[in-house]
């Protein structure tokens, strides 16, 4: 699927939690005839755990979200239709570097997250 914008086109949105992400990547969509591509929060198998004790399941929710947001990325970039995002892949590195600065992920795992 080409877009009026050009093929390949891929917007990534960022922003914080209730900023509107998902709601101007649909109207982006709609407006440029690209896919769009939501963050996995109705699948995510660690949210509920995550949200119960941050310290245990930040690594694997970081972990979890990276593979969702790179199977997503690959997919935008391999179907050739380009996409849009409500969330990158690139904004993980942000969450994990607050959860070790919040004492809720150790330097390792961090470093895992990171590949630092």
């Amino acid at each position: 699927m080409s877009s009026a914008y050009g093929e390949k086109l891929f917007i990534a949105i960022s922003g914080l939690i209730g900023a509107g992400k998902t709601t101007l990547a649909d109207a982006l969509s709609k407006e440029m005839g690209l896919p769009v591509f939501h963050e996995p929060v109705a699948e995510n198998v660690y949210l509920e755990d995550f949200y119960a004790d941050q310290a245990k399941y930040s690594f694997p929710l970081q972990v979890y979200l990276l593979n969702k947001r790179f199977e997503q990325q690959q997919q935008i970039i391999w179907s050739k239709a380009g996409g849009i995002a409500d969330r990158s892949i690139y904004e993980d590195l942000v969450f994990a570097r607050m959860l070790k600065d919040d004492g809720k992920m150790d330097e390792r795992d961090f470093d895992t997250c990171t590949l630092s």
